[in-house]
């Protein structure tokens, strides 16, 4: 997935700014690590996959007893100092659950 390997590159160096320039962009879950602002430019779409199969089942937790679920589109575990910024789009693609 080209947004997780970006952050990845961006957390590697330090941190900064990782773009998603104008357009539609298919991913599945985004992972954010720590010290990097994800920034969606206004003419940018991002659209989470309907492919139930990108995300995994991982521990988590509900009203405070262990459960397990489904990867949140976007996460971050044991991060700081990160951002979601700009005015694009994030659509979770909710419909495909439907039905």
């Amino acid at each position: 997935m080209a947004i997780n390997g970006a952050i990845a590159d961006c957390n590697k160096k330090g941190g900064g700014v990782v773009l998603v320039p104008q357009g539609l962009w298919l991913t599945g879950p985004v992972v954010l690590k720590s010290n990097v602002n994800l920034h969606i430019d206004r003419a940018a779409i991002i659209q989470f996959t309907d492919d139930k199969n990108q995300y995994p089942i991982v521990a988590g937790n509900w009203e405070g007893h262990p459960a397990a679920r489904c990867q949140s589109p976007i996460s971050a575990t044991d991060a700081e100092n990160i951002a979601i910024t700009g005015g694009g789009i994030v659509d979770g693609n909710g419909d495909a659950g439907a039905g």
